[in-house]
């Protein structure tokens, strides 16, 4: 019998959406909220960085905030014996395992039996290509907030990435983001279209 959370909630959005905020806010929510030890929260968070197992951490979101939770590579490494279980930048979650997302399909379905789930992460790359994995659990979530931040360019609000740093890679923790609107998004698209066309 396929087993089933008790219910998802994802925050998804560009960078400098508030995701990890938000994620954030919730975990001191429940903090508060909880009278015995198995009602807070759980913290992970996927990174491209290789550990063997869960590597305690603190790191601060775009907008200043500190958060400590434990750094993963796949599914398989949270231990969870609380009720309520978080999980940030969830697009990377298939990153190591690429080729065995079944696996770990099935193994996120055993850990979030009867838990309520808080999931974010990114919409977009800095491509305007989606995130397969953040799609596939917006899916089966039963609430989604979706997130906006304010253009660099215009100030208005973004829904899309900017790539500042030269790397092509689609993966790079170490690259700089910015959020963009969809109009500065468009003339940028349109000045690269013309100077490859003039070459």
């Amino acid at each position: 019998m396929k087993k089933y959370a008790a219910s998802i909630e994802m925050y998804i959005g560009p960078m400098f959406s508030g995701k990890s905020t938000s994620l954030r806010n919730k975990m001191a929510e429940l903090m508060d909220n909880a009278k015995f030890a198995e009602d807070g929260p759980s913290y992970y968070r996927f990174t491209l960085e290789k550990v063997e197992s869960p590597k305690l951490s603190t790191w601060q979101t775009h907008g200043g905030v500190e958060i400590e939770g434990a750094l993963i590579n796949s599914f398989s490494q949270i231990k969870c014996y609380t009720k309520h279980l978080l999980i940030d930048e969830i697009q990377f979650a298939f990153y190591h395992c690429e080729d065995d997302k079944e696996t770990e399909t099935e193994i996120f379905n055993e850990i979030i039996e009867g838990k309520h789930v808080y999931l974010a992460g990114l919409n977009l790359d800095w491509k305007d290509v989606p995130f397969q994995t953040t799609g596939y659990f917006t899916c089966i979530a039963d609430k989604v907030n979706i997130l906006q931040s304010r253009c660099h360019r215009c100030g208005k609000p973004a829904q899309f990435t900017e790539k500042i740093t030269q790397s092509q890679n689609r993966f790079d923790e170490k690259a700089q983001y910015l959020p963009i609107c969809r109009n500065c998004r468009v003339q940028i698209i349109s000045v690269e279209s013309m100077q490859q066309t003039s070459v």
